[in-house]
């Protein structure tokens, strides 16, 4: 019986490979430390099961995966991909509640079948080329990573060479972390296993969707120096695209000599390793650094940007606006510890700047922390901020003049989510769901897919049944105790 679920959903997946096989469909299996991976080429899509027990590749682990965690991924997965960020996608979470699983304590065990065009990531060509020469055991291996190259180079990027691979990946990796920094979502653990060469988010572990706004903030209770805090994601990215280059370089460099990347390219005529040779490509290859340095930087402050423009309602942020409106807000919101995602929403409800400064006091998360002079600091940013909404208005960026408040609104509300996938909100459901009440479960995954419903924002409570009231509370800040919440990498 322990493991009947996990079985029936083996089975079930199993069939339907089976029936696409039977179609002419091409499928091909693989496995990882805990995944197992099922590669159909009907939808370019690869079907993942996270925790369905050890691999080859398991080392000491279990291969299982908790009820907690995949709960967390399950859901982060529909809410992101609603959010138009970049992700991989989850089609089953299945719980296992006669399993035991060891983690910090005993806990129960889950199987989370997941979605993605491709679930490589930059970490798959350090194992063929580690940094220190060696990864748990694994030394360089040169015949993989032509393999590799050419799979990647001609499946997923369509032949371009592999400089121009890594010159994409960087792309799009900024574009989505520039995504993240305008939603406040803070991932937790960005070493290069986790960062998809297709700028998919993956792996959600310990993240976060920012509360009160604290640049610094850090979600995983174990990253003690903050090196992977909300600011720092940006860098650790932009680093982890340099690994890339650093795993592959005597690639790039033999393609800039016009060296063909066999098996044994990087051998002498003795099937050893010609280190003269590889120096050469090496130092060649590693000549793009400051291409991909500055492309994804250019990447970032171009999609930030955007990506503030909407959520601001502005229409084309410049480097000025950046300074004069994004910094200064954002400066204002963490003096005041204001809520991220509540203070956008107070913008795009209304254009008068006394109720949009008494709005965002009113979503105080810390009800005990409350600066004097806090509203005179919004009236003053809200007067600069006005005065460039004007100059779009007067240049007919949102149509006529007589709509143009009302459709700017408009474009806000559809950029600013009133419901947020909160710490407390999982934190509820998977505790519910843990004893056996998947109420608030069903009711979250069913938001996350609707983020952007007004839900009940300006009704009074006491004109709404049972359901809205839900609704609404699941909206609300949470306890205090909640607030910037840090949880374990452990899944």
């Amino acid at each position: 019986m322990i493991y009947y679920q996990a079985i029936k959903l083996l089975l079930m997946i199993n069939f339907i490979l089976m029936r696409l096989d039977t179609l002419g469909i091409l499928i091909s299996w693989s496995n990882d430390v805990r995944l197992h991976t099922a590669g159909i080429n009907l939808a370019s899509l690869q079907l993942q099961l996270k925790g369905a027990g050890r691999t080859p590749f398991s080392r000491f682990g279990d291969g299982y995966a908790v009820l907690r965690s995949s709960v967390r991924e399950f859901l982060a997965s529909e809410y992101m991909s609603v959010l138009g960020i970049p992700t991989t996608r989850a089609l089953s979470l299945i719980s296992l509640p006669d399993l035991e699983v060891e983690r910090e304590t005993v806990e129960t065990g889950a199987i989370v079948a997941r979605l993605a065009s491709s679930w490589l990531r930059i970490g798959s060509f350090q194992i063929c080329n580690p940094p220190q020469g060696s990864y748990f055991g694994l030394e360089r291996d040169w015949s993989t990573m032509s393999h590799l190259t050419h799979h990647v180079r001609n499946e997923l990027f369509d032949g371009i060479s592999f400089k121009d691979v890594i010159l994409e990946v960087a792309k799009r990796n900024a574009r989505t972390v520039a995504q993240w920094q305008a939603v406040g979502f803070c991932h937790g653990v960005l070493n290069s296993d986790n960062i998809s060469l297709l700028g998919l988010t993956l792996d959600y572990g310990p993240y976060a969707f920012m509360d009160v706004y604290n640049s610094g903030h850090i979600c995983n209770h174990t990253d003690q120096t903050g090196f992977y805090s909300f600011k720092m994601q940006p860098s650790r990215v932009l680093w982890d695209c340099q690994q890339l280059l650093n795993s592959t370089a005597e690639v790039v460099g033999a393609e800039e000599e016009g060296v063909e990347i066999t098996p044994k390219f990087a051998f002498d005529e003795n099937g050893k390793e010609h280190f003269d040779n590889l120096f050469r490509l090496r130092s060649k290859g590693l000549e793009i650094s400051d291409e991909i340095d500055d492309i994804f930087k250019d990447t970032f402050q171009e999609e930030y940007l955007e990506q503030m423009g909407l959520k601001l309602g502005l229409k084309k942020l410049t480097k000025a606006d950046h300074l004069d409106i994004v910094n200064v807000f954002l400066t204002i919101m963490q003096d005041q510890e204001n809520d991220y995602s509540s203070t956008y929403r107070a913008l795009s409800s209304s254009n008068n700047p006394e109720e949009i400064a008494d709005r965002i006091l009113a979503y105080k998360p810390v009800t005990s922390f409350l600066q004097d002079g806090a509203k005179d600091a919004w009236l003053g940013w809200l007067t600069t901020y006005f005065d460039r909404v004007n100059q779009d208005i007067e240049a007919g960026l949102w149509g006529d003049k007589e709509n143009a408040h009302k459709e700017r609104l408009k474009s806000m509300r559809a950029h600013n989510p009133r419901f947020v996938l909160r710490q407390w909100v999982l934190e509820e459901s998977i505790a519910k769901l843990q004893a056996g009440d998947q109420s608030t479960f069903d009711k979250a995954f069913e938001m996350s897919l609707k983020p952007f419903d007004n839900y009940h924002e300006n009704v009074a409570d006491d004109q709404l049944n049972e359901q809205q009231l839900e609704e609404k509370r699941l909206c609300g800040l949470g306890d205090e105790s909640l607030l910037g919440y840090q949880c374990s990498c452990s899944s």
